[in-house]
């Protein structure tokens, strides 16, 4: 079984955190010219859950920016937090609630979304949380969209 070595908490706090070295990175230079995957070193936020520790002080307004990275050399912002298994990453309210890091993203920088509306990666990576690579769309016009883009690829 591979080691696991312990590393400093993205958020600052200092905690230690354990987990995967690298991570799978979806979009922008997936696939390596050999065709491996891509694969990127972050830093992850600590696992620690107490009420007291800086990673869940604060309003999911202020909790939200420890949890995106910076930019990398396509403006994309990876989040940093947990990745579901559709490859989103899922922020947690704190409250028992959860949503997709993308889409609060869009609507602490934005607004709200109507409710027939998703929100739609312009950049094509999943994990990415910068607001001007998101756009509000109808659920049709999203669906024609992927449609269109598998049918290109």
């Amino acid at each position: 079984m591979p080691r696991i070595t312990a590393r400093k908490c993205a958020c600052g706090c200092g905690a230690r955190t354990s987990g995967p070295k690298v991570r799978f990175v979806q979009g922008h230079n997936a696939r390596t010219p050999q065709g491996r995957a891509h694969m990127k070193r972050v830093q992850l936020p600590c696992t620690a859950t107490g009420p007291d520790h800086p990673c869940w002080v604060g309003t999911p307004e202020e909790r939200f920016p420890k949890f995106v990275g910076p930019p990398d050399e396509h403006g994309c912002r990876p989040w940093l937090g947990w990745i579901g298994a559709e490859g989103y990453g899922v922020f947690s309210s704190g409250e028992g609630r959860t949503i997709y890091a993308h889409r609060l993203a869009y609507l602490l920088a934005v607004g709200p979304l109507a409710e027939d509306e998703v929100v739609h990666h312009v950049c094509q990576r999943r994990d990415c949380c910068e607001p001007s690579h998101l756009r509000a769309l109808s659920n049709s016009e999203h669906s024609r969209l992927h449609w269109r883009l598998r049918r290109a690829a």
